[in-house]
């Protein structure tokens, strides 16, 4: 009678899960049924997946603003002070390593002095000298805590590992921060000209244009064109065109001081950023180094000449996009007047 029973009970379980889905089927069918609950439910879906995307890429956002922030917090401290707190921390640990003998183990934490050291200085020697001075901190607190090994070669085997293991943390980290470094370099540097690109120009003029209004002091951009440089291309082929870019890169970057910031915008553009200077000097400055352009052209036998639009910053509402867009017009409008035109104005 129990194993009957039992068996009734499943039965009837079974029935009243397949009444049940069979229910929740028939609520299905009717949702599909009606147009209007199906697009609301999809407008909810397709909020969700909006809100999912958006909550993870302020999440990616706000993970490379905070190493952004300490990248350059550090990047402030002076290296020196960054080396004496490297020594100190590596102390630090000692001590505490000395204090609570094997009973704790803090191994793990005479890598943080070496991964400072290795992110401050790019090169390997600083990051081989901390990863040298803890391995031997490490190994000092060893061997005065005390503890009694069955063989007197431990403490010393455990400090060549010790060692080593630092040793590939140092190279590793500091190998990826001066790849880091090379990369951030050429994404600001054009290859061919070896000047500055259109994205590390417009970084430094911001930095300088701020600084221009906060003191108030005069700042100048150009434009400048390469005339007839695709009849170059044409003629005297592409290496030509390539050697012609750089030449006048590097005419340029002689003639102007070494604060002046230099790059190339994109083809046969250039732009100019002159700090500290009014439009009379700009003038003078601009003059100078189109008559050393076209000497150099000449030397090598290229027929081309410049188109330069210059534009001072004398209003505080001017912005680096206004001055650029006046240069810009600036320097078109002296191609279409008869090229190798020098034509200024104030923003």
């Amino acid at each position: 009678m129990t194993m009957q029973s039992t068996g009734h009970q499943a039965m009837n379980s079974v029935g009243s899960d397949f009444q049940n889905f069979s229910a929740s089927a028939n609520d299905l069918r009717t949702v599909q049924r009606e147009p209007g609950q199906i697009a609301v439910i999809k407008t909810m879906l397709k909020k969700l997946n909006v809100a999912t995307e958006s909550i993870s890429e302020l999440t990616e956002v706000a993970v490379n603003m905070k190493m952004e922030s300490i990248k350059g917090f550090l990047d402030k401290i002076s290296g020196l002070v960054i080396a004496f707190a490297g020594v100190l921390l590596a102390l630090a640990i000692g001590v505490l390593d000395k204090i609570t003998g094997n009973g704790i183990n803090l191994s793990f934490f005479y890598l943080f002095p070496v991964l400072l050291i290795s992110w401050k200085f790019a090169g390997r020697k600083p990051a081989v000298l901390m990863s040298l001075f803890c391995a031997f901190i490490w190994f000092l607190a060893d061997v005065i805590s005390g503890h009694a090994y069955s063989h007197s070669a431990i403490p010393v085997w455990n400090g060549i590992m010790g060692l080593s293991l630092l040793l590939t943390v140092a190279y590793s980290f500091s190998t990826l921060k001066s790849g880091l470094q090379r990369e951030r370099g050429f994404a600001r540097i054009d290859y061919l000209t070896e000047v500055s690109n259109s994205r590390a120009f417009y970084e430094q003029a911001e930095i300088e244009f701020a600084r221009s209004t906060r003191y108030d002091r005069p700042l100048t951009i150009v434009a400048m064109d390469i005339d007839d440089f695709k009849y170059v291309n044409d003629n005297f082929g592409h290496a030509s065109g390539d050697r012609l870019l750089h030449t006048a890169a590097k005419t340029i970057q002689k003639t102007l001081r070494k604060t002046d910031i230099v790059a190339r915008i994109g083809g046969d553009e250039f732009a100019i950023l002159l700090p500290e200077t009014e439009r009379a000097a700009a003038i003078v400055a601009v003059t100078k180094l189109q008559d050393h352009l076209l000497k150099a052209m000449e030397k090598n036998g290229w027929p081309v000449t410049f188109s330069m639009g210059v534009v001072t910053r004398m209003s505080a509402q001017c912005t680096v996009d206004n001055l650029m867009e006046m240069a810009d017009a600036f320097m078109y409008e002296a191609k279409k007047s008869g090229k190798n035109m020098v034509l200024t104005g104030d923003c």
